[in-house]
């Protein structure tokens, strides 16, 4: 086992709320200014009490700790940073990604209509070897945090990419909470439950 630190191939990606920008994301991308006071007023300014109280209508589930950090990550050099390099993300860079990977959104708070187009980026990809069961799911009814709002369900979904690599292997899920998974074809074949 490499030691932590240690250099090594990362044979798989589970990639959660990210896809290239578009729409009024990649509008707000091109205005870093505007992107930091917009997050500083949301989060940064707010009470702490007063965000779990927002996040908890959303069904998260935050503690007091979790906001102190966020708040605390929410820099000028981050934001400053980080949106160019966001502007020139696209999907040609999605499908020159060398690992297995599967993209997870939130159908009530991640640009889907991007995630859809990520997903077949991913499943057009040549790799060595063949098919490797990358793709794309939206979980209905999670929003753009949904490892906070369904954290055993986040857990789950890693392991089981992780695990058994490739969801198109897994049996189907009993629980109707996640049977609100759309995959392709209909419910997410992701064992839960």
């Amino acid at each position: 086992m490499p030691r932590l630190g240690a250099t090594r191939a990362c044979p798989s990606l589970f990639v959660t709320g990210a896809a290239p920008a578009s729409g009024a994301r990649l509008f707000l991308a091109q205005w870093p200014g505007l992107t930091y006071y917009s997050m500083k007023m949301m989060v940064g300014w707010v009470p702490g009490w007063w965000y779990q109280w927002q996040a908890s209508l959303l069904g998260l589930r935050l503690g007091s700790e979790l906001i102190e950090e966020m708040k605390g990550n929410i820099t000028w050099e981050v934001v400053r940073d980080m949106f160019p390099w966001i502007l020139t993300f696209g999907l040609d860079d999605v499908r020159r990604l060398k690992v297995r990977t599967l993209h997870v959104a939130g159908g009530k708070g991640d640009d889907v209509g991007m995630m859809v187009r990520t997903a077949e980026a991913l499943r057009g990809r040549r790799m060595e070897g063949g098919e490797d069961g990358s793709g794309g799911v939206v979980l209905r009814e999670g929003v753009h945090g949904w490892d906070m709002q369904f954290p055993e369900l986040f857990a789950g979904g890693v392991r089981a990419w992780v695990v058994t690599r490739g969801v198109s292997r897994l049996g189907t899920g009993s629980s109707t909470q996640y049977n609100n998974l759309l995959w392709p074809q209909g419910p997410c074949p992701l064992p839960f439950g």
